[in-house]
């Protein structure tokens, strides 16, 4: 398994903070195939994974223009950026269509995101990602 170096891990630790948005932890959650624990972050670089029979690290790329939106945190020993809740469901949309799937936004606890915050960064994203999360919201808002 290829390491991951300190510069590296300083500019790619910008991960989904999806466990405040959905009801099952989707950042950091057992997969039912393999028990491995998987964490998705992004990268402006190249994507990569780094595996090991517990842990799974996924890199996916995103564009420096879409490269924003976290909240740095401190630990004992470094700093890591960890993504805004509502900027972390924008990058999931728009990784997930860019993977050629549908997002499955029925599942994702809309109620906890800052809504205007949302629209805001929703239109810095291409159109796609942008209409797939305001259809999401128009049916929230009716459905309520």
């Amino acid at each position: 398994m290829a390491k991951l170096g300190h510069n590296c891990a300083m500019r790619i630790l910008y991960f989904f903070a999806f466990r405040h948005l959905t009801r099952i932890n989707c950042d950091l959650s057992p997969t039912s195939f393999d028990d491995c624990v998987a964490l998705t972050c992004v990268t402006t670089g190249k994507p990569k994974e780094y595996r090991t029979p517990e842990f799974a690290i996924t890199l996916r790329s995103i564009s420096e223009h879409l490269f924003w939106g976290f909240v740095e945190k401190q630990t004992r020993y470094s700093k890591y950026r960890i993504a805004e809740p509502e900027k972390a469901l924008l990058d999931w949309v728009y990784l997930t269509l860019q993977s050629g799937l549908t997002p499955r936004l029925d599942e994702i606890e809309l109620q906890s995101l800052d809504k205007q915050k949302l629209v805001q960064y929703a239109n810095k994203y291409p159109g796609t990602a942008r209409n797939a999360l305001t259809n999401s919201l128009a049916f929230e808002h009716f459905a309520a």
